[in-house]
């Protein structure tokens, strides 16, 4: 099953996030069920059971940013599989202040692919979370 790690870093912290309301079952079905990114771990995501793309909701508490004096946000899309030409592609949208980005990423075997937001403008506006559509389709 080819799969990818997301992880996120907050300009030099490590945090265990609490949980913070109700957002549904967790399944990551809906955006308004979306699965709880963990700051110290991460998430890992990838092909269903049957090896089809699988498109699923993740919602990023922001509390980490509103702690630093010069806040960041970094997630970094990483495939682990040991094999350069195992590439897996991932398609991102992120919702923000009701603001949707796209991008999609081609990620080789042991390698990575960044994407930063502007955690500045966020703790700003008063953002609490960012919402992310992920779809993994592999190579």
């Amino acid at each position: 099953m080819k799969r990818f790690l997301l992880l996120s870093f907050a300009t030099l912290m490590a945090v265990t996030m609490m949980a913070k309301g109700d957002k549904g079952d967790g399944t990551g079905t809906t955006p308004g069920n979306a699965k709880e990114f963990k700051w110290d771990t991460g998430i890992e995501h990838g092909l269903d059971v049957h090896g089809q793309p699988q498109e699923l909701y993740y919602v990023v508490y922001l509390d980490p940013l509103y702690e630093e004096e010069n806040p960041s946000l970094t997630l970094y899309l990483t495939n682990p599989s040991n094999n350069p030409y195992d590439t897996v592609e991932v398609s991102m949208e992120a919702t923000v202040a009701k603001q949707k980005e796209s991008r999609t990423y081609k990620i080789a075997g042991r390698q990575y692919k960044t994407y930063t937001a502007n955690a500045s403008m966020l703790v700003r506006m008063q953002q609490t979370e960012i919402v992310l559509k992920l779809k993994t389709v592999g190579g």
